[in-house]
């Protein structure tokens, strides 16, 4: 499975690390900027569920269009039209795209940008910041990623995204609920 993360923040960052950890192929879409500091330094967590530090795949929004299985969306609300421009070109027929930003809003924006069923309901539970020295550092025993299907429904995506996402160090579980 393919994981496109887009954001690598303290949530994006925690959890596609932790994602990237159990082995799942997982690629940061990110600003120049940004990737040029990932790409110098790599990404380090700081947890007390586990230290890690990598140098992962970066890609930034004008790469060649390539689709990916998931699409974890990690960036801040302000920042979410431009994430939707820079995404299309990474979004196949089955690509699954989860939000993990707060509120619901931004839930509107994503099916009206991707109306073909690509969207599930997505949220997190963490306490995580990125200090001083580009650490993320997270403190808390709550790390938790959930989703599911908008409809409520068990499918087989779901199924298969939680078998794949099952190994990692982070809790990952489904909602029939989201």
């Amino acid at each position: 499975m393919k994981v496109l993360v887009v954001g690598a923040g303290a949530v994006g960052g925690y959890f596609g690390t932790r994602l990237f950890e159990s082995g799942v192929d997982v690629t940061f879409l990110v600003r120049k900027n940004k990737q040029l500091l990932i790409n110098g330094n790599g990404i380090k967590v700081q947890s007390i569920h586990g230290s890690v530090n990598f140098l992962p795949k970066t890609i930034t929004a004008n790469y060649p269009p390539e689709d990916y299985d998931v699409i974890l969306v990690s960036t801040k609300s302000y920042h979410l039209d431009s994430a939707v421009e820079d995404i299309k070109r990474f979004v196949g027929k089955n690509t699954v795209i989860i939000p993990l930003l707060n509120g619901i809003s931004h839930l509107d924006i994503l099916l009206n940008a991707f109306p073909n069923n690509n969207v599930m309901g997505g949220l997190c539970f963490i306490e995580s910041t990125i200090n001083e020295e580009n650490i993320i550092v997270q403190t808390s025993p709550s790390h938790d990623l959930v989703f599911g299907e908008l409809s409520g429904e068990t499918s087989d995506r779901v199924k298969y995204i939680k078998k794949v996402f099952s190994n990692t160090k982070a809790s990952i579980r489904t909602s029939d609920s989201i």
